[in-house]
């Protein structure tokens, strides 16, 4: 189980680059969790997200219309338990930092419901 260095903060032209970052447990394997994370077809559709990266079973990263994007990353801490670090970034104004703030409370409970955490 891999340690995340910590984020730095945005300096030059990213310096008004906001940021949302969170992690959680579920009760599944992370080969249970990315195979869904990893399928654009169980994803909600109304945020149209294109998947960037499906690295198998540790990651996807996901970008979406407003040009923000996330990546997810999976971590095993036993059989039937993972950890996501989920990192949602690139949002321009404080605005749209809510608006995906909401978005991941929604699906973490989503995700918390279907898989037990």
């Amino acid at each position: 189980m891999g340690k995340h260095s910590a984020q730095s903060e945005p300096i030059g032209r990213n310096r008004h680059i906001l940021m949302l970052d969170f992690e959680f447990s579920l009760n599944a394997s992370a080969a249970r969790v990315f195979a869904a994370l990893g399928d654009l077809a169980q994803w909600p559709a109304d945020e149209h997200p294109r998947m960037l990266v499906r690295k198998e079973p540790t990651r996807v990263a996901l970008s979406f219309d407003d040009a923000t994007r996330v990546t997810i990353s999976i971590e095993a801490e036993n059989a039937d338990l993972c950890r996501l670090v989920v990192l949602h970034d690139l949002c321009q104004t404080q605005e749209q930092l809510s608006f995906w703030q909401t978005y991941w409370d929604a699906r973490r409970a989503e995700l918390v419901a279907r898989f037990g955490g």
